[in-house]
């Protein structure tokens, strides 16, 4: 009977084994992209409740001080209008190669070692159709636990948090990046 027992734990020990392993190579979360269009930053579809303007205090964050973002309101388009959310848009962001740009470029040193490229963000219907350019060019700016901010045209911040944010609210924290020249900065 002990024999039995053995023979079946081991057995089962070596089920659970292999379904883990399997379950862990098929991961579509663990794929590597293999270019910067695939990159997280640049599929993920921001929603009215994730983007935000904010006043900011300092302006731009320094290092290991701690980044006030408060007054949160409606995100703004380089107009300084409100963006039209309509019904169930979102925003993506698009990287554009350009290695000519002096715009805040931002290098890929992941991918295509050295190309440059220029951030802008986009409009979307939710069936994926383009509505319009919110912003041309831009940076990214403090990275950090909360979330980050983009700045559109050197002009309008808009701040993407981590998790939900509603109108009104303050978000503090010490942002873990100042302001983002490599594609790998994006990552940490």
């Amino acid at each position: 009977m002990k024999k039995n027992l053995l023979v079946i734990y081991t057995f089962t020990a070596l089920l659970v084994s292999a379904f883990a392993v399997s379950c862990k190579s098929n991961d579509p979360v663990k794929t590597e992209p293999t270019k910067i269009e695939e990159t997280t930053i640049f599929t993920t579809k921001y929603t009215q409740d994730k983007v935000w303007d904010a006043q900011r205090s300092p302006a731009y964050p320094v290092a290991n001080e701690i980044w006030t973002l408060s007054r949160l309101i409606n995100a703004l388009d380089v107009n300084k209008a409100p963006i039209n959310w309509g019904i169930n848009r979102y925003v993506k962001f698009v990287a554009v190669a350009n290695n000519d740009s002096t715009l805040y470029p931002i290098v890929d040193d992941l991918y295509n070692k050295g190309t440059k490229h220029t951030l802008t963000l986009k409009l979307y219907e939710s069936n994926g159709t383009l509505v319009n350019v919110i912003s041309s060019y831009g940076q990214i700016i403090g990275i950090g636990d909360k979330g980050f901010m983009y700045v559109a045209e050197s002009e309008i911040g808009m701040f993407f948090p981590v998790n939900g944010a509603k109108e009104g609210d303050t978000v503090a924290y010490i942002p873990t990046t100042l302001t983002v020249t490599k594609l790998s900065e994006l990552y940490k």
